[in-house]
């Protein structure tokens, strides 16, 4: 799975090559209506303008309006759910040309001969590699315009819950999962690793398609896993099993693909009528959208669940009056839903953001910058310990001369920031000049609360640490990585 990652990888970081198309004009308003913060953006393009999805993505151009059927198919716990439709034939177009100029650029163009003011030979450019469009194309063995684009529509959709979309990295930090049900929480399969996001890719020919799957595979650089290809029945649809890694269906105009465990859950929500279109919550946010969009976004209220629960776990640690506001905002927040479109008079972009969801992320942020949880704490101590020993190395060899000083001497040599900045994080920082030798400590201020862990480095710049209950580490603590 690895190999055909990198392969996926490679070909769709062409999107974002090229220049970006800039706007003629950009107007945007915010405002508070009822209990959420209403963000609109108005972007004007020339009138040969491509019509593009998202500006600084110059290769994914956008296909005519439509109304997402995708819902209809993914199931109905789904907490986040993103759709696009795009022209195929015309982002290919434009990833290919992208994709061969960076071949050319990577060649480079070697040195020009002249005689008489005569080009007259070309020195050490080498021939360009095929392209990794090409390359797919030569081990699949088929045309991925002219017999892939042609058989698949428009809409391209990805769902999951929080969870497995942060582990699949589709989120930065910052944005928490919900906690776990209590029917969760003892789940012998709690330690599993979180099941795949679900990708839902609209078809035209499903025969073609169906034909051509095993081929895919083979062009991403994974064919044996044809060999291990089983077909399972279920009810009206089938699936292709990879051996429990990897599956897919096809479900109403759809091809779906994830995990055999993720997909056997989208066919059973379907069997059941339990689909994400019939999800109130869903329906319910999404009244203000139009009937037809170039794009839309839904991420349910389980983000303020998350942010609920990651007050609990830092309560401890967090200001009194802060953790008890937050604790009293409503965690049945409204969703957050976004929606883009074009009428003609230009792109409009809405973003629907709930109040509740917006002050639990300030305050959280807030909170972790005034009362750092302490595996922050412990994280900067560490860095700064690494900084006190490489200080210390640069003070020998210059002001010290010869001689390692104090974290004032440091201080007064410009080798550390201010005296404030090692109190900032909630640990007490000494160091100890020992003949031709020194010793820096840090201990947390308030154990249990700022810190737990003690730390520890000398010359060898090697940071070690451990748990003393507040007390100093020392040298015959392990070293420490994390």
């Amino acid at each position: 799975m690895q190999v055909a990652s990198n392969q996926l990888g490679q070909l769709f970081d062409t999107i974002g090559f090229g220049e970006p198309q800039m706007p003629e004009a950009v107007g945007v308003a915010v405002a508070l209506e009822g209990s959420e913060y209403i963000v609109r953006a108005l972007v004007i393009d020339k009138p040969d303008a491509r019509k593009q999805l998202i500006p600084f993505l110059p290769q994914l151009i956008s296909s005519a309006a439509y109304s997402s059927d995708a819902a209809s198919v993914l199931p109905g716990d789904t907490e986040v759910f993103v759709s696009a439709s795009i022209d195929l034939l015309q982002t290919f177009e434009g990833m290919r040309k992208a994709a061969e100029v960076k071949a050319k650029d990577e060649a480079g163009t070697g040195s020009s001969v002249y005689k008489d003011g005569v080009m007259i030979a070309q020195r050490g450019a080498k021939e360009p590699e095929p392209d990794v469009f090409t390359q797919f194309e030569k081990k699949a063995g088929f045309k991925i315009k002219e017999e892939l684009l042609s058989a698949l529509g428009n809409e391209i959709a990805l769902g999951g819950t929080l969870k497995t979309l942060q582990a699949a990295q589709v989120f930065g930090m910052g944005v928490p999962a919900p906690p776990p049900a209590a029917d969760e929480k003892d789940d012998a399969k709690k330690n599993a690793a979180p099941a795949m996001p679900i990708l839902l890719i609209e078809v035209k020919d499903r025969d073609a398609v169906r034909r051509l799957m095993p081929r895919v595979l083979t062009g991403l650089g994974i064919g044996e896993a044809n060999l291990i290809a089983q077909t399972e029945k279920h009810g009206d649809a089938e699936m292709v099993n990879y051996a429990g890694v990897f599956g897919y269906a096809f479900v109403g105009d759809f091809i779906v693909l994830s995990d055999a465990v993720t997909v056997r859950h989208l066919i059973d929500a379907n069997t059941n009528h339990q689909t994400l279109s019939a999800n109130t919550v869903f329906h319910n946010s999404r009244r203000w959208q139009s009937q037809r969009t170039l794009g839309q976004l839904y991420v349910s209220p389980a983000m303020m669940e998350g942010y609920q629960d990651s007050v609990r776990k830092q309560s401890a640690s967090m200001d009194a009056e802060l953790r008890d506001f937050l604790l009293s905002l409503d965690p049945r927040s409204e969703a957050l839903t976004y929606a883009v479109a074009n009428d003609g008079a230009g792109t409009q972009h809405e973003l629907h953001l709930p109040k509740n969801l917006i002050l639990a992320g300030v305050a959280s942020f807030a909170s972790v910058t005034k009362n750092p949880p302490p595996e922050i704490n412990e994280a900067v101590a560490m860095g700064l310990l690494s900084s006190i020993a490489n200080a210390e190395s640069q003070y020998k060899e210059g002001d010290g001369k010869g001689s390692y000083g104090s974290i004032q001497k440091l201080i007064d040599a410009k080798l550390l920031g201010p005296a404030e900045m090692l109190d900032r994080y909630g640990y007490k920082f000494d160091v100890s000049v020992l003949g031709d030798g020194f010793e820096a400590v840090a201990t947390p201020r308030e154990y249990g609360k700022t810190g737990k862990r003690s730390f520890f480095v000398d010359k060898s710049n090697v940071v070690r640490g451990g748990d003393h209950g507040g007390g100093p580490a020392t040298i015959a603590d392990p070293p420490v990585t994390e």
